[in-house]
């Protein structure tokens, strides 16, 4: 999220919130003939990665303990400058010796996009290759502690030149072998959305499904949620939309039962209601600038095996509560580029442990901060007597403008398809 003069912001009406979903168009993101070849262009894997890892790497498995570490990084914000990214490369690097986690997940806006903006450049070297290296630098310090890592997209990272889709061919292309990142299936809106299973320690006796492979002891869902606007209201922030549920209840039904997380760049609506109706940990230091309306996420959620749900997008909101038997988290404030973390806060990483067999909603969580230390969040003793009604967000005119580029984006992309 990009901080932008809460005075000045246009407020949605409540109303939308409540508005029944309607199914969503797929959105189309084709990619350049020097990005892709066709072959890539039409292979859709059905969005998951199964426990296969790819480059020759075991799957991803809990340890002998029945422990599983997952650290999340959220709103790394590259590009602004040289300088502030190179302080965020050193926030990973501390965060990732301290925690040596088994997954990494980038959970959105790892790249400032807009200060590349073809439409409106704000830096000298804009272009070609601009966001590519920016990428290659924010994922080398996984690289270089040889942790594998996993993303889902934000709604700042496709401002630049690439379109999302283009961006998970370059991390599939500039990852390997520790990317985990899949191409989500073409009939989902956006690009990551797809699944990685977890399997029990190696040596204990797991079920197996009838074609003699190992069943998943956990699931990690990575689902978009877009950019600006969730249609068919054209304002405020985007959504995981309905055909992307639709894929995801399509998934689980075919997939043996697991227990299941999820990360979602911009946080549900209902984050709102787990901050204002229960018991939380934490801090909420800006307003919550959820999705325009609610699309079903939540409601799924249990359906589909997932306890826990984790954000980012809110810069200055760190807190855990739960709705529904759902826990809605959100990460901390990571990368130096953009606005946040608030005065008093050191940037950092969520670090969630799964336990063999432990609702996923109860899993050990804490923040690990840049400096090497851990985060002690304590029950929540802000007042909470204001509620917040309607989501927090972005001006009505700035969201038409950003439809229209991405209409037009779309077009462009389907005639180089048809080219193609």
């Amino acid at each position: 999220m990009m901080h932008s003069g809460k005075a000045l912001v246009s407020l949605c009406l409540s109303l939308c919130v409540l508005l029944p979903g309607l199914l969503v168009a797929s959105l189309l993101d084709a990619i350049d003939s020097d990005q892709l070849t066709p072959e890539a262009l039409l292979n859709d894997a059905g969005g998951s990665a199964g426990t296969e890892t790819g480059g020759g790497r075991p799957p991803l498995r809990f340890k002998s303990d029945d422990t599983f570490r997952i650290l999340q990084l959220t709103d790394l914000h590259y590009g602004e400058s040289a300088a502030l990214d190179l302080k965020s490369d050193e926030v990973q690097r501390a965060v990732l010796a301290a925690e040596r986690p088994d997954l990494v997940v980038f959970s959105g806006d790892m790249v400032s996009g807009w200060h590349c903006k073809p439409s409106a450049p704000l830096l000298a070297d804009c272009g070609p290759g601009w966001f590519a290296a920016r990428w290659r630098q924010l994922i080398a310090p996984v690289h270089q502690a040889g942790i594998p890592y996993a993303i889902t997209l934000g709604n700042h990272d496709a401002e630049a030149e690439l379109s999302r889709r283009q961006i998970v061919d370059l991390d599939l292309r500039t990852g390997a072998p520790l990317s985990l990142t899949r191409q989500g299936p073409q009939q989902a809106t956006g690009a990551t959305n797809y699944h990685l299973d977890i399997l029990g320690p190696a040596g204990a006796r797991a079920a197996r499904g009838g074609d003699g492979t190992e069943d998943p002891a956990a699931r990690v869902w990575l689902l978009d949620s877009g950019e600006r606007t969730c249609p068919p209201l054209m304002f405020g922030w985007g959504c995981v939309a309905e055909d992307t549920l639709q894929w995801l209840n399509a998934t689980t039904q075919r997939l043996p039962p697991a227990p299941g997380l999820a990360f979602v760049h911009i946080p549900l609506p209902q984050f709102r209601n787990a901050w204002h109706d229960g018991p939380t940990v934490g801090s909420k230091l800006e307003d919550i600038a959820c999705s325009v309306r609610d699309t079903g996420l939540l409601q799924l959620a249990r359906q589909a095996g997932i306890g826990a749900i984790y954000s980012g997008h809110d810069h200055e909101n760190d807190f855990v509560g739960s709705v529904k038997g759902v826990r809605l988290a959100y990460g901390r404030k990571s990368g130096w580029g953009s606005y946040g973390p608030p005065q008093g806060w050191l940037r950092g990483a969520r670090v969630i442990e799964l336990r063999l067999g432990q609702d996923m909603a109860d899993s050990e969580t804490w923040i690990r901060q840049e400096d090497g230390s851990q985060a002690a969040q304590r029950p929540s003793t802000q007042p909470k007597d204001l509620r917040q009604l309607i989501c927090h967000c972005d001006d009505l005119a700035e969201a038409q403008q950003q439809h229209e580029w991405q209409s037009q984006q779309k077009n462009s992309q389907a005639a180089d398809i048809v080219e193609l």
